[in-house]
């Protein structure tokens, strides 16, 4: 088990299955995905949002991540940092 935080929401996973994404509360969570084990380590501190992300998409060339916030009706851009994952 991972400790996720507030209000977890919807859970991404790179085309690469070398990090996953979780939309929750106010922001995104990172954790880098163990290719032998399948384990979840946290990658840096959570990346803010705002109240209420939802929906979070990877595009497939894994360099931006587009989050939607109900609470505001925006869509968010993140760049992707390739080696860490970080947003």
């Amino acid at each position: 088990d991972v400790p996720t935080g507030e209000t977890p929401s919807e859970i991404t996973i790179d085309a690469q299955h070398h990090f996953a994404y979780l939309s929750m509360g106010q922001g995104i969570a990172i954790y880098a995905i163990d290719a032998g084990s399948g384990a979840l380590t946290k990658v840096g501190a959570d990346v803010p949002t705002g109240e209420g992300p939802s929906q979070l998409v990877i595009d497939p060339s894994r360099q931006l991540a587009y989050v939607s916030v109900r609470t505001t009706e925006t869509l968010l851009a993140y760049a992707i940092d390739a080696q860490s994952g970080t947003l």
